[in-house]
């Protein structure tokens, strides 16, 4: 009987090969994210390795997606951009501070059949969407409630909250 630790490193590794031959399959869409990514100026001078590829199903009958994961990491002697616009060189003691992980989603469909550009411009799109001004919040005047759309059951309800309102100690 083998090793259970044994068991657990074999696993690993043909886990770390999958995931490998996925990353392999899809250069179109990690060049697509590296461009988007050096759009944004997130890379700088870092190195961006490529960790993980999971597949996440559609749980409501929509679009499929794939996650990509990776990690930017600096070495010791480069500069570094602070959100503030300070800037740091790394050393040996502060480069692992300044690693970053990327957690990008692609849907599956464009992972299969898009090139980077297509890759590139769902990403913008998608910034472009996530940082619209969101919608104006509706009201929340009393006054502006229809209530002849209250069933007989809500309007009996809002009657004896009304009526018991002030009551409660």
């Amino acid at each position: 009987m083998s090793n259970i630790t044994d068991l657990f490193k074999q696993r690993d590794a043909l886990f770390a090969k999958a995931t490998d031959n996925i990353l392999e399959a899809i250069p179109h869409v990690l060049d697509g994210i590296v461009r988007y990514l050096n759009l944004r100026d997130e890379i700088q001078s870092g190195n961006l390795s490529w960790e993980e590829a999971m597949l996440f199903p559609s749980e409501d009958g929509g679009e499929s997606f794939i996650m990509i994961v990776g990690v930017i990491s600096y070495n010791p002697g480069e500069k570094f951009e602070l959100p503030d616009h300070r800037i740091v060189e790394i050393n040996e003691n502060t480069a692992d501070y300044f690693k970053r992980l990327i957690r990008i989603g692609i849907p599956v469909t464009m992972a299969e059949n898009g090139t980077d550009e297509d890759i590139f411009e769902f990403l913008k799109k998608t910034e472009d969407a996530e940082n619209a001004p969101a919608p104006e919040p509706m009201s929340s005047d009393p006054t502006d409630f229809d209530l002849t759309e209250l069933t007989d059951e809500q309007r009996k309800a809002l009657e004896l909250f009304e009526q018991t309102a002030g009551k409660k100690s």
